[in-house]
């Protein structure tokens, strides 16, 4: 078994691309690729222990209460940050409810879109995503339809979905093949579409 961890997930860096940390901190990077990707992620990953006055990631998962990732040929379970009430029990939102958050800023990536969500998020729970399309001006739906624009695809357990693919994404790529015009797309490419103005939302 393989563990895991993601440096940009990790809570001081939530939400912003590669790009722009390599930027800000100034370290050289030649994005996608794999080398430069990995060596700037390292770097970032110094840069945050020092800022916690850390000595290995250890102790920064006591900090942030943060769950390894790992994969085997038989499972496997993603990096994320677990949420101080992670043990408690979670009352449920409408999607009534999350289509009536105040709009913060109008962000011509969500304006009049229509979002559904299928799997789990890694950087955020569905619920803060959910927030932050709203807030940009869009709503989301309980299930993909002709309505829907975008398909936000995380990881799928695989003890519930055998072969990989939710019924939302069954329903979504039916959809696309038949020439309706929604975007089936990952956490990161979502990720890329928040405005910087949206990130205090989360």
């Amino acid at each position: 078994m393989q563990l895991s961890a993601c440096t940009i997930r990790t809570k001081r860096f939530t939400l912003y691309k590669l790009e722009w940390l390599a930027s800000e901190y100034g370290f050289p990077l030649n994005h996608h690729d794999a080398v430069s990707d990995a060596t700037v992620c390292a770097q970032l990953f110094v840069e945050l222990c020092n800022r916690l006055s850390v000595t290995s990631f250890d102790e920064m998962r006591g900090t942030y209460k943060i769950q390894l990732g790992n994969c085997s040929e038989q499972h496997y379970r993603p990096f994320r940050i677990l949420t101080a009430d992670s043990s408690k029990k979670r009352t449920r939102i409408t999607i009534s409810e999350l289509n009536n958050t105040e709009l913060v800023h109008i962000d011509d990536d969500f304006v009049d879109k229509s979002f559904v969500f299928t799997g789990t998020l890694s950087s955020m729970t569905r619920t803060q995503a959910s927030k932050i399309v709203v807030r940009g001006g869009g709503n989301v739906a309980g299930a993909v339809s002709k309505k829907v624009d975008y398909l936000i695809c995380g990881v799928q357990d695989l003890h519930i979905v055998k072969d990989g693919a939710s019924g939302k994404f069954k329903k979504a790529v039916e959809l696309k093949n038949a020439g309706h015009s929604i975007q089936i797309i990952d956490e990161d490419m979502f990720l890329q579409m928040i405005d910087e103005e949206l990130l205090s939302v989360v």
